[in-house]
């Protein structure tokens, strides 16, 4: 479903955009937001994205975290 989701917005992001705009930028959601949204929305796509970036970082340190925590709460985890 990921890679769906990832090819289907490729595609809609070269089929707007085009090849020759979207070949020697760094930022492609950048470019397309200022096109898209307007100037001065195109700042929220960039705030959406870090916000998911932190997010799925979050995601991925807090079971570990709360795994150690609990291992060590009931004498589990070992003592070096």
């Amino acid at each position: 479903m990921l890679v769906a989701i990832y090819v289907v917005v490729s595609v809609a992001a070269v089929a707007f955009g085009g090849v020759e705009s979207l070949a020697d930028v760094d930022d492609v959601l950048a470019v397309l937001a200022k096109d898209v949204m307007g100037s001065p929305l195109d700042k929220l796509l960039i705030i959406a994205v870090l916000t998911s970036a932190a997010a799925s970082c979050q995601t991925t340190i807090l079971p570990t975290a709360r795994t150690s925590l609990s291992m060590a709460a009931k004498g589990a985890a070992p003592s070096y």
